[in-house]
């Protein structure tokens, strides 16, 4: 099922805000904020149900924007395909199977990105393993209350 991406050029961020709460009335999906736009996801035919209404609202309300057709495809599939290792601070390295081994790190998950919250790519996940790095976990129990991959309870 293809979705349209809806361009709205708004470079103010409280305009955005308040943008993105009107837009919520209509059947989009989901929401992107960009810097200088929003960027909303709406299914294909519930545009072409609704585009006279949408087209109304941002012309009267003076917005510009585009619209573009996103053709379907498998968004995880391409997510883990462009899913990079991410190396904390030289001693941890997170990797995909498909990455080459990294000798000279002193801890290497190797997790398979499934867009779960765990791969490194999260702040929190980032920082909790340079604290954890710094730390003597030997003999200590640790319980890890994420909602992804267990990586801090792996690393540990």
């Amino acid at each position: 099922m293809n979705h349209i991406e809806v361009t709205v050029e708004c470079a103010d961020e409280r305009r955005r805000e308040i943008l993105l709460a009107e837009l919520a009335d209509f059947p989009f999906e989901s929401f992107c904020e960009e810097a200088d736009c929003l960027k909303a996801y709406i299914r294909e035919a519930d545009y072409r149900r609704t585009v006279a209404r949408i087209d109304g609202y941002l012309k009267k309300t003076g917005y510009r924007y585009r619209s573009e057709t996103i053709e379907d495809r498998n968004w995880n599939e391409l997510w883990e395909s462009n899913f990079e290792p991410i190396d904390i601070e030289g001693k941890c390295r997170i990797r995909a199977p498909f990455h080459p081994k990294n000798p000279a790190a002193e801890y290497e998950l190797d997790i398979m990105p499934k867009m779960a919250f765990g791969t490194g790519n999260h702040e929190t996940t980032y920082l909790m393993i340079s604290e954890m790095l710094k730390l003597d976990l030997e003999g200590k129990e640790l319980l890890d209350m994420g909602c992804g991959t267990a990586v801090l309870a792996i690393l540990a």
